[in-house]
């Protein structure tokens, strides 16, 4: 129990500041309020309760990731793995492979991020991209967007443009952030608009408004791990 608790205050009060927990819950706060308008009629109440918790632990886990605390990997799994079960019951392929691959990611981003913390804060040391790199990630994410695309066609996705932009973005981002880039932060960016406008699309209203409070969240995230930057990758 005392191990708990040491754990627990090192991932919840080590690095925390009054803005941290005003920001958190004033997130979780907003998507509680946004409950009663994002109710699909469409769906069963249990599926309903069902997608409005994995909204409410992705905004929990992405919070986390933006404090750059190892705690994010407990969260994200548990919301990864729900997001699975959801995309799989819609039948949106792509995006189901894109939480397949989150969860293979997860493991290997425990390993690497437990190299990178500042023992002080128990936060990440944030590292910036080379020039090389940077370019690289570019190209990828351009060859990806071609291939993803035309699987997506041959599988009748739902929406194949946004499932493409949405599965190449991430697939880069998580990269990014698995290896701890800063840079991560501005695909998510660009990620969590494009997922909104998907579940907007296919009438999915509780996770557009999680996706909208994310992109909020990847401003904080962004800030957060340029303060904790230790310089270029070598």
């Amino acid at each position: 129990m005392k191990k708990f608790g040491k754990w627990l205050h090192n991932e919840f009060v080590v690095g925390w500041k009054m803005f941290d927990y005003i920001f958190l819950f004033g997130l979780l706060g907003v998507q509680l309020l946004m409950t009663p308008f994002m109710i699909d009629s469409g769906l069963s109440v249990g599926w309903n309760i069902f997608v409005l918790t994995a909204s409410f632990i992705g905004t929990l886990a992405t919070i986390i990731c933006a404090k750059g605390k190892m705690s994010y990997y407990i969260w994200g799994f548990i919301q990864t793995s729900m997001f699975l079960i959801l995309n799989l019951s819609l039948s949106l392929w792509v995006e189901s492979a894109e939480q397949v691959y989150y969860l293979v990611t997860m493991i290997i981003g425990v390993f690497v991020w437990k190299k990178n913390i500042n023992k002080k804060n128990d936060e990440i040391k944030a590292k910036k991209l080379t020039k090389t790199k940077l370019i690289l990630s570019i190209v990828g994410l351009a060859v990806m967007s071609v291939i993803v695309y035309y699987i997506d066609v041959a599988l009748n996705g739902v929406a194949p443009l946004l499932d493409t932009m949405s599965l190449s973005i991430a697939i880069i981002a998580n990269l990014l952030c698995t290896f701890c880039y800063k840079e991560q932060w501005l695909l998510w960016f660009a990620l969590d608009v494009v997922q909104t406008i998907l579940y907007f699309v296919i009438g999915q209203p509780m996770m557009a408004v999680m996706y909208i409070a994310w992109t909020i969240n990847t401003i904080y995230g962004w800030y957060n791990w340029n303060k904790s930057e230790i310089g270029k990758d070598e």
